[in-house]
């Protein structure tokens, strides 16, 4: 029964670590990323390019 408390536990404690490592309460820690000029070249001239 201890063991069955002891996963319960240690599972329990890794769900609330990753949902707090995945929210976005550090996301002031985090700088924006560089914007960046990008030039597109297409055959035929004029095609359309979508992200």
């Amino acid at each position: 029964m201890r063991r069955v408390i002891a996963i319960a536990a240690a599972a329990i404690t890794l769900a609330g670590c990753s949902s707090f490592s995945s929210s976005d309460s550090f996301s002031y820690f985090r700088s924006a990323p560089p914007t960046v000029q990008v030039q597109l070249e297409s055959t035929p001239p004029g095609a359309d390019a979508r992200t």
